[in-house]
Formats: C-alpha cells, structure tokens, sequence
C-alpha cells in the first residue's frame, strides 16, 4: 500500500468516526492508532511491528522434603526443593542413581551416615548426612520428651518442626498418665469391694469391673456355703454361668 493511499484511508477513517458519535473516545483512539501504525509503515516502506511473545521457562523441579524417614524416587531427588531460585548460568541437576537411592534410604532407615558415603554424588552425600543427623535429633528429642533438643536441627523450620511434635508427644504422655491414675483407682476400688463382699457396691464401679467384681464375690460366698445357686445373684447370665462353671472346676479339683 502506498503512502498517499495510506494517508486517505486514514483521513476517511477520522471522518467516518466524527459522524458516528456513538464510538466510545478509547475504541476510537485504538483504532486510529492501529490505522496509523500500517499508514507509516507504508510510507517508510517497513514492516508493521509485531508482539514478542517470551520464551516459557522450564519450572523447577519439584524434590524432597527434608523431613525424617524420607523415601527418594526417581522423580524426587536429593536436595531439590519445591521452590528453587533458577539461575541462568547454573545447570541443570543430575538425577541420583539407583545406587544413591538406596545408600540413602538405607542410612535414614538404620539412621547410619556411614551410608552415606556409599553415595557416589558429593551433593547428596552431604543432603544425605545432614538428613540422617537432623532424624537422629529428632528422634533423641521425643524421646526425651525435651524441645530443647530441637536446637540440634540443622534448620529453623525444621527445629520449629520439632518443638511441635515433642509438644504434641508431652500432651499424648499426659492423657496416658492419667487414664493409668483413673485405671489404677478403679483396680483399687474394685480390690476393696470384692473384700468387702459386698455385691451392691459393684455397679458403683466402671462397667469394665462390674461382672469381675460380682464374680469374685459370688464365687467365694458359693464356696462357704458349698451351694452354688447364690451364683444367681450375678446381674447377667454370662457372669452366672461362669460363677457356676467355676465352683464345679473347683469342687472338681478338691475332690
């Protein structure tokens, strides 16, 4: 297209645009820059400018956690991260080896960094070390029950990890000591009432304890009085049948 063809079809165009007054300012302003673009490119005999559209860059690759008790695939490397800074210099990482894949899960399992040096990769021999180091740690921490310990992590996140878990492993302990006080007073109470020999108290027992404690009481009351129908009394049929069975055996064994 010529300059001065270019020129009339974009007087025309502004022409056309004042008359329909129903053009919005910005449509009529966009249009009349695209027209102009291919004017002066017709007029300086180039090309019309075209978008660049940049290259798509090649994500990350996803890896390990560096979290105790880790199993490497092929497709989860050592030291890799979920979130890596790329460089455009730095290449590209090597994926680890069978070989290196087992040395490493061999040494987080048995908690061994002699395992590591199995590795034949010098990065992920020390990944592999620092691993097995920081599950040692952690395991050295809930064991004692002691946060403190956390400190010997070889990362912040990862310490603060670790404080969580001996903070979640302290309440578990807790609840265990006393459902053992409330297990250990129910045995006593139960202990007691069968001295006794007192039958009603039994149900003042958890549920647990009642048949036992009936069952006891029952049984030696059968004996003294060498009749085993006070097995009867029991408050289900399970309980008196085994009161019933007992007394026999033991008659049985007597005789």
């Amino acid at each position: 297209m010529g300059c001065k063809t270019g020129v009339t079809i974009l007087s025309d165009f502004f022409k056309i645009s004042i008359n329909k007054r129903k053009m919005k300012t910005h449509r009529l302003f966009i249009a009349g820059l695209i027209c102009g673009m291919f004017v002066l490119a017709a007029c300086e005999g180039g090309t019309v400018p075209t978008a660049q559209i940049p290259a798509a860059q090649t994500p990350a690759t996803p890896g390990i956690q560096q979290t105790g008790n880790l199993q490497i695939t092929e497709t989860q490397q050592p030291g890799t991260t979920q979130a890596q800074t790329q460089q455009p210099a730095a290449p590209a990482p090597v994926a680890a080896s069978q070989a290196d894949i087992a040395a490493y899960n061999g040494a987080m399992q048995l908690k061994d960094v002699t395992f590591c040096d199995k590795m034949k990769d010098e990065t992920y021999k020390k990944i592999c070390k620092t691993d097995v180091t920081d599950q040692i740690a952690l395991d050295e921490a809930l064991n004692k029950v002691d946060a403190t310990l956390c400190v010997k992590l070889s990362t912040k996140d990862g310490q603060e990890a670790c404080k969580i878990q001996v903070e979640a492993a302290n309440k578990e302990a807790q609840v265990k000591i006393e459902q053992q006080k409330i297990t250990e007073t129910q045995e006593s109470m139960a202990i007691q009432t069968v001295s006794s020999g007192d039958i009603s108290k039994c149900k003042q027992l958890e549920a647990v304890y009642v048949a036992n404690c009936e069952l006891n009481i029952l049984l030696n009351e059968a004996y003294k009085a060498n009749d085993p129908k006070i097995c009867e009394q029991a408050s289900d049929s399970a309980t008196v049948e085994k009161c019933k069975n007992s007394y026999e055996k033991a008659i049985a064994n007597a005789g």
